[in-house]
């Protein structure tokens, strides 16, 4: 169903270009080119809803007895994007009407007030949540700074026989044009690794495509309900062994401790299957 609207809205979205540049009825590609934006919005934030709710019941399924009721897990914050293209689109619209920059500056500069203050608030809660789960762990916390894009957020010990580390880092997410101007969009995501004997075997398998060319054992590890199910609702974007250094890369960031559980006890079950079928066993 949802892909069904995506396609619809994307198909609109091209007829409303094509009959702008034919000249056709200004209102009918006007009602075209809504109903297409519309679509693809709505389009969205169902995905992400359903994406939010996967990943919800995949997390709390591995919840301790110890976690409250109702903890809150992290969404993909689809919602909280739209009001912002919403508001900037509002002040920019009045700006227009009013032939003034004055609405859209005001707005641009309470956006980023309202999200300095957020993002500071939500930083420090974060940091309470891996602090307290570095204690009850006896791993190492060390905070990250929002100035020195060098220092990152770790959490980092021995964890079940293994060496843990967990590290919040951005990356780029994505670039648009050429040469020199070339942009870059910049997202959180985290880091996990752990060490493994696994000498001798490397892969690197990006958004849980696998090609012919990875080993077997990629294969083998991958496609076991327990991990395959897991990684899915995460949304891994990267698994990979080098070294005998296990790591992934998710993009979303764990504010709660059911999530760090999760993703600590993911990449524990990882190494343990990955050194099993080496094993023979």
């Amino acid at each position: 169903m949802n892909r069904f609207v995506m396609r619809t809205s994307q198909l609109l979205l091209v007829v409303a270009f094509v009959s702008a540049v034919v000249e056709f009825h200004s209102v009918i590609s006007a009602a075209l080119f809504a109903a297409g934006f519309v679509g693809c919005i709505f389009s969205g934030l169902l995905q992400a809803s359903v994406d939010d709710d996967r990943y919800n019941a995949a997390v709390l399924a591995h919840r301790s007895a110890d976690d409250p009721v109702d903890v809150k897990i992290a969404s993909s914050g689809a919602v909280l994007s739209l009001v912002v293209l919403v508001g900037f689109g509002t002040c920019t619209f009045l700006s227009i009407r009013m032939n003034s920059p004055l609405p859209a500056g005001l707005g641009f500069v309470a956006a980023v007030a309202v999200g300095l203050v957020w993002y500071r608030r939500m930083n420090r809660h974060r940091n309470d949540v891996w602090i307290e789960f570095a204690t009850n762990n006896s791993l190492v916390f060390k905070p990250g700074s929002l100035w020195d894009r060098f220092t990152n957020l770790t959490l980092q010990g021995p964890y079940a026989d293994r060496h843990l580390r967990l590290e919040l880092v951005w990356q780029d997410s994505g670039s648009s044009g050429m040469g020199k101007d070339h942009r870059r969009s910049r997202s959180e995501v985290l880091i996990g690794s752990a060490s493994v004997a696994a000498p001798n075997v490397s892969f690197c398998v990006d958004n849980l495509q696998m090609q012919d060319s990875d080993p077997e054992i990629v294969q083998q590890v991958l496609a076991i309900p327990t991990i395959a199910e897991r990684l899915s609702a995460s949304h891994a974007q990267r698994v990979e062994l080098f070294e005998e250094s296990l790591r992934f890369h998710m993009p979303r960031v764990p504010r709660s401790q059911p999530e760090l559980r999760f993703y600590v006890q993911l990449l524990s079950d990882l190494a343990d299957e990955i050194e099993r079928h080496l094993s023979g066993a």
